[in-house]
């Protein structure tokens, strides 16, 4: 199967220069059952935003006006920052290529399906859930929200810098059968499209009961499933062979660098687990099963990304990242705050720049499928517009750049007190800001 999420520039403001399709077809859960937008906006979005709910209609009015909502504000940052880097305009190209849905489609479905109100009366066909929050992953970008390995991580670091707690709750609503059952298996039913994150999914019961649902009602056929694993364990057999009634698999693949600065970013994961996982999907999935390594960009990471895809191109994979030319897709971190590569002193800021702008990334795609050139068109844009967030000034959070360099500092100082780490021996670039 070739997907294609990208090749839209001029035609996105025939509705609205703020227009996303995803308040018109998706629905997002997070680690605690809550209903938000999409992953992108959970810290802008608080409470339920039903698909109906008040909150999502004003959403969905506001883009309809070409109004900027605070939900979307991360997309906003982005795309003023450069082209191709947000996920707002992702999501339009993936609709537009994949599905078909360019901004004339959407203009009609809008007009007829939307009131006045900013009522719709379709329901949603894909769907987003975060199954809680169990993990054996200690990953520096993550929190308690997403990793239970990391409550008494946070719980500790806060006490010693004397920060706020954290929220350390175990989300007991996933165990919940009663409330699946009347909530989140109808959602199942009547989405095409179901990502399933975690924590780890492939360590949780509820991912199987998913896949089995699925093959019991005999739907598993049309459905494709998304998920994002970070690679640590082997693929349980039971879910290897449910996938073989799926339409298709798709694995985004959090692997952010190589070496030793993996094994930091994704503790207690080693690379030879990253390597090993790698070399199984290339050369041991099914026919229906696809995978992207998906790096997560922040500022620990983003001066050694061209290392990491220029390794990425020499490994010559046959499976992984196939349908993106090669390259690896990008996602840029912008929560925590301390972890935004904004917040990098405007000196390393430059000499980053100066990286990329002298980094030579050849196009070394050689397919020839049209979809897969445009992916890789886009994935080769979005890495080399990725200097221009460091350009742009505003930050995103409540505190500016420099507050919270000095907390990412504190940070990893503390953790490497916990784990016999060294950050700067890890990450030898940021050894002058100390």
């Amino acid at each position: 199967m070739t997907y294609s999420t990208y090749n839209v520039e001029n035609d996105e403001d025939i509705i609205s220069p703020t227009f996303c399709p995803i308040p018109w077809h998706h629905q997002y859960f997070d680690s605690d059952g809550s209903e938000g937008l999409c992953y992108n906006s959970p810290v802008f979005t608080h409470g339920e935003l039903e698909w109906n709910g008040s909150q999502m209609k004003e959403i969905r009015l506001d883009m309809i006006a070409g109004r900027k909502n605070r939900a979307c504000s991360v997309c906003h940052n982005e795309e003023k920052s450069g082209k191709c880097l947000s996920l707002r305009q992702q999501i339009l190209n993936w609709d537009k290529i994949k599905y078909g849905q360019d901004m004339e489609w959407f203009k009609n479905h809008v007009k007829n399906v939307t009131r006045d109100d900013g009522h719709v009366s379709v329901e949603s066909n894909t769907l987003h859930i975060a199954l809680g929050n169990t993990c054996k992953g200690q990953c520096i970008m993550c929190s308690p929200w997403n990793s239970s390995a990391l409550r008494p991580v946070h719980k500790h670091i806060n006490k010693q810098l004397g920060f706020k707690e954290l929220d350390i709750r175990e989300f007991q609503w996933i165990r919940n059968d009663e409330l699946w059952k009347k909530k989140f298996y109808p959602l199942v039913e009547q989405s095409h499209w179901i990502n399933l994150m975690g924590g780890e999914p492939f360590i949780t019961k509820r991912q199987h009961e998913i896949l089995q649902y699925c093959v019991d009602k005999n739907i598993a056929k049309d459905k494709t499933i998304y998920y994002n694993t970070n690679c640590a364990q082997p693929v349980p057999d039971k879910t290897l062979e449910l996938w073989k009634h799926f339409k298709h698999i798709h694995l985004d693949l959090s692997i952010d660098d190589m070496g030793d600065r993996v094994e930091y970013i994704r503790y207690p994961v080693k690379w030879d687990q990253f390597k090993k996982f790698l070399d199984w999907c290339d050369n041991d999935t099914s026919d229906n099963v696809s995978m992207e390594i998906l790096p997560s960009i922040a500022n620990y990471n983003i001066f050694y990304y061209p290392e990491f895809v220029n390794w990425m191109i020499k490994q010559k994979f046959k499976k992984v990242n196939k349908d993106l030319g090669g390259l690896p897709g990008t996602n840029i971190v912008h929560f925590p705050e301390r972890m935004g590569i904004k917040t990098l002193p405007e000196e390393l800021k430059r000499t980053i720049i100066d990286k990329y702008k002298h980094w030579n990334l050849k196009d070394i795609c050689d397919s020839n499928i049209q979809q897969v050139r445009d992916n890789y068109d886009w994935c080769r844009t979005r890495i080399m517009q990725l200097p221009k967030l460091l350009e742009n000034s505003e930050y995103l959070g409540d505190l500016d750049g420099q507050d919270h360099y000095n907390t990412f500092k504190k940070w990893h100082s503390e953790l490497d007190k916990m784990r016999g780490s060294n950050f700067y021996n890890t990450f030898p670039v940021f050894k002058e800001y100390q």
